[in-house]
């Protein structure tokens, strides 16, 4: 049976309104965990292919196949409200390899809220983080809509979007064409 990642998910969805532990057990195995993009997700679920039969209780067993679905749906719903804009695409496509993985790190850590706690607001946007190891500064906001990364900057690039700020030259509209972010880059 070829499941895509969305048929796999309403399979297990399904699975949790079986009785029939073996019945559970022989669909399981009928789902290559490789069609889940999310290397997270991906260990979730080989957990529980690698336990399911040292599982008895049926109920532990739906139990974990629950919490399998709720990070599913938590890690997918936080991704799929991700924007970016053409200004943040144009600038990421000219940063050389190392910026661009420090870029991907930094935008993980805004995904699962790490950088939160040390980020710097700039009027209607956010900067993050910076230091010796992130020499790139990504440009963020968060409305309820999504988070939407506006731009991307190294060092320089830094003073003269300061200096737009405080002048008031640029804003949230100031940025255009926004995708979502999993068109354009994998995090």
């Amino acid at each position: 049976m070829g499941f895509s990642e969305q048929d796999a998910i309403k399979t297990i969805e399904n699975l949790l309104n079986f009785n029939d532990y073996y019945k559970i057990i022989q669909v399981l195995k009928t789902i290559n965990l490789n069609i889940f993009s999310n290397e997270k997700i991906k260990n979730k679920f080989k957990g529980i292919l690698i336990n399911m039969y040292n599982i008895d209780d049926i109920n532990y067993l739906k139990q974990l196949l629950k919490e399998f679905i709720e990070a599913y749906y938590n890690n997918t719903k936080r991704i799929n409200d991700w924007f970016c804009s053409r200004q943040f695409r144009d600038h990421f496509t000219k940063l050389g390899a190392i910026d661009k993985s420090k870029v991907i790190e930094q935008i993980n850590k805004i995904i699962h809220d790490q950088a939160g706690k040390t980020s710097i607001p700039l009027g209607e946007f956010i900067e993050t983080p910076h230091s010796i190891h992130y020499p790139v500064r990504i440009i963020w906001y968060r409305i309820k809509e999504g988070i939407f990364i506006v731009d991307v900057y190294n060092k320089g690039g830094m003073k003269n979007f300061y200096r737009k700020i405080d002048e008031r030259l640029i804003n949230r509209n100031s940025y255009t064409n926004f995708v979502p972010l999993q068109e354009f880059i994998n995090v």
